[in-house]
């Protein structure tokens, strides 16, 4: 049976960022990918009556785009590395069971 340490210790603070920021860039960039595809519809055209507006709105799905792969890179990158740490460091359960044989 796990000890409740134990299962408190595997998730920590960075490791939930990195899970969050992952998520949110996920969502970011669907939300992006959707906007784009929604305003080369035909409905889509009509919200975007004057060319001032088209410019800005490609800006803005750009940005949300390149804010979304921030995201999404480095939760990958929290994850891994947090992973890596937690996999060098000794576990507190082994040298129990270790000393109750």
């Amino acid at each position: 049976m796990i000890n409740t340490q134990e299962a408190y210790n595997f998730i920590t603070m960075p490791l939930i960022l990195g899970i969050v920021s992952f998520i949110f860039g996920t969502a970011l960039f669907f939300i992006a990918v959707r906007r784009k595809y929604q305003r080369k519809q035909v409905a889509g055209l009509a919200e975007l009556t004057c060319s001032d507006r088209m410019v800005n709105t490609k800006k803005m799905e750009k940005a949300i785009r390149y804010l979304a792969l921030v995201l999404l890179v480095s939760g990958f990158a929290i994850i891994t590395y947090e992973a890596l740490r937690m996999e060098s460091q000794p576990s507190i359960g082994a040298e129990s069971a270790i000393n109750n044989v």
